[in-house]
Parts: C-alpha cells; sequence; structure tokens
C-alpha cells in the first residue's frame, strides 16, 4: 500500500471521527433543550409497541429472501448448515461495519474462495439495492410534502435530485458497465460481471424486496412514535421516508450508526413538531429491536451450531 493511500485513508477515518463528534454535539445540545419533566410512559401503547417489535422479523426475512436469492444467480449449491450460518454471520459482521455494509464478510466465512466473487459482488448490489430504495421513498416524501429540515427546497435543487436519483438507478442497473469505465485494467472480473448482466430479473426482484423492507422500517418506525403518544398521520409516514433518506446519506463508524441515527431522526422528525424524548426513545427502540436483537440472536444460533 503506498504512503499516499495510507494518508488518504487516515485522513478519512479522522473526517468521520471529526463529523461523528458533530453529531455527538448536536444531538447533547438537543438533550439538553428537551423537557423531561413530564413522564413519557403516561402515554405508553403496549399494542403498537407489540406490533412494532414484531415487524423485525419480516424486515429479517426479506434480507434472507435477497440472500436466498443471491445464492440462486450465483449457482452456488449450499447445504442448509451454509446458507443460514453464512447468513448469521452476515448480520454479525454487518452490525460491527459502517451502514451494514460488511454482511458479505460474514457471509463468505462458510463458502469456498471461488465462489467470494459472486458472493461478495451481489451482496454488496442488495445492499445498494437497499440504498436506491431509501433514495426513492426520499424523493416522493420531498414532492409531497415540499419541503425538508432544510426548508422548502428551490425548483432547481429537486430537478437535481431527480436527476441524482435517476443516476444511483441506471448504476444499480448498469454496474459492471461503470465497473469497466472506472476499472478498465480489471477485465477478468468485468468478465464475471458481465455474467450477471442478463439476469434483469435479479435486480427487479432484488429492488422489489428492498422497496418492500423500507415499507415495514416505516410502519415499524410510525407504530413505535405512536406507542410513546405520537399520532398517526400521512404526514409523519412520508416525514419518516425523510427520516431513512438523510440517516441513508450519513456516513457511520461501527454499530450501526446509532448516535447518528439518533442526531438525524431529532434534525428531521422534529419537522413533524413531535417531542424531542418521543423520537429519541422511538429511534433507539428500533435500532435494539432491528440490529441488536438479530445480532444477538446469530450470535446465539452460530455459538449452538
Amino acid at each position: 500500500m503506498s504512503k499516499a493511500t495510507k494518508k488518504g485513508k487516515k485522513f478519512f477515518i479522522v473526517g468521520k471521527l471529526i463529523l461523528l463528534m458533530g453529531f455527538v454535539a448536536y444531538l447533547v445540545g438537543q438533550i439538553n433543550k428537551m423537557d423531561w419533566s413530564w413522564n413519557i410512559f403516561d402515554h405508553f401503547n403496549s399494542l403498537l409497541f407489540l406490533l412494532s417489535f414484531l415487524l423485525f422479523v419480516p424486515n429479517w426475512w426479506c434480507e434472507w429472501m435477497k440472500w436466498r436469492l443471491t445464492l440462486k444467480v450465483a449457482n452456488i449449491r449450499s447445504s442448509p448448515f451454509e446458507t443460514s450460518n453464512g447468513f448469521l454471520a452476515g448480520i454479525i459482521s454487518g452490525m460491527l461495519t459502517p451502514n451494514m455494509i460488511g454482511n458479505f464478510v460474514g457471509r463468505l466465512m462458510y463458502f469456498s474462495k471461488r465462489s467470494s466473487i459472486s458472493i461478495s459482488v451481489l451482496t454488496l448490489l442488495s445492499n445498494y439495492a437497499q440504498f436506491v430504495a431509501s433514495m426513492i421513498a426520499g424523493f416522493i416524501s420531498l414532492l409531497y410534502l415540499g419541503m425538508s429540515p432544510l426548508g422548502v427546497p428551490p425548483h432547481h435543487l429537486i430537478l437535481l435530485g431527480g436527476l441524482v436519483l435517476l443516476v444511483f438507478f441506471v448504476g444499480y442497473f448498469y454496474f459492471d458497465s461503470f465497473f469497466k469505465f472506472i476499472f478498465p485494467k480489471r477485465m477478468k472480473l468485468f468478465y464475471r460481471l458481465k455474467d450477471f448482466r442478463d439476469r434483469l430479473s435479479f435486480r427487479w426482484q432484488i429492488l422489489g424486496i428492498s422497496l418492500l423492507r423500507l415499507m415495514i422500517f416505516t410502519i415499524q418506525m410510525l407504530l413505535m412514535l405512536a406507542a410513546f403518544g405520537a399520532t398517526i398521520d400521512l404526514e409523519l409516514f412520508f416525514w419518516i421516508w425523510q427520516y431513512y433518506f438523510w440517516v441513508t446519506l450519513t456516513p457511520s463508524l461501527f454499530l450501526g450508526k446509532v448516535i447518528i441515527r439518533d442526531s438525524v431522526a431529532v434534525w428531521v422528525l422534529t419537522s413533524f413538531h413531535l417531542s424531542g424524548p418521543i423520537i429519541l426513545i422511538s429511534s433507539f427502540s428500533i435500532w435494539l429491536i432491528n440490529l441488536v436483537l438479530p445480532t444477538v440472536l446469530a450470535l446465539v444460533l452460530i455459538r449452538k451450531k
């Protein structure tokens, strides 16, 4: 590794640490401004909380279906042990990496090196599909609400956002062509990727599952907010879409960006005039249910096997 590359990586890490400290400072400042004199559990609805909690099952079922499709398209024959343990290991490694992007690392542990490229590329493509789904939802939310936490966006910025979304969408379906343009010397890998090009149905299926998963996220957050006293409203539904849009765009270091998620949640959802404590408790609860709980279950199941 060259010195320039090492310096670039260090600069990138330092930049992310500074950004993280900025989010921490923002969150602490917002917490100090919040009114904690009243008991939030006076309005607690246990039924809505339970419904929100149970949605972690279809949430991870969607991810499981994407994993099964990945193995099918890659023509990898695996035993139930390899399939399930690869998936569980992916949950664990994903939790320890920014934006869950490292889930392919755990999945590789139970497969041969010959399958590593296919699994890595298709898993990253699957992760990218979830990113595209969040971008689509965010843009629709912007059009419906006509505003964002930054205020009312000018028309030219909305147009620019639409063009950026189009680039992401095209990149999703033609990532192999972009790869050839960016890495012209890696032609061997390009022809490996080209084998997936004819299987556009895979990309549509993965994108469809990602959109379904986003809907589950949204309903889950809506129910959680309502469980702590918020009123269920169509406008709140679209603000939650903006929350997932902005939180997807923000970088993170580890542990599912818990501090950043809470900071973005407060920043976005206070635009709907929600109480800060309700937002914080709901956001933290969703993080525990969707990320911490599956990781703990994955650790227990893998250890038993």
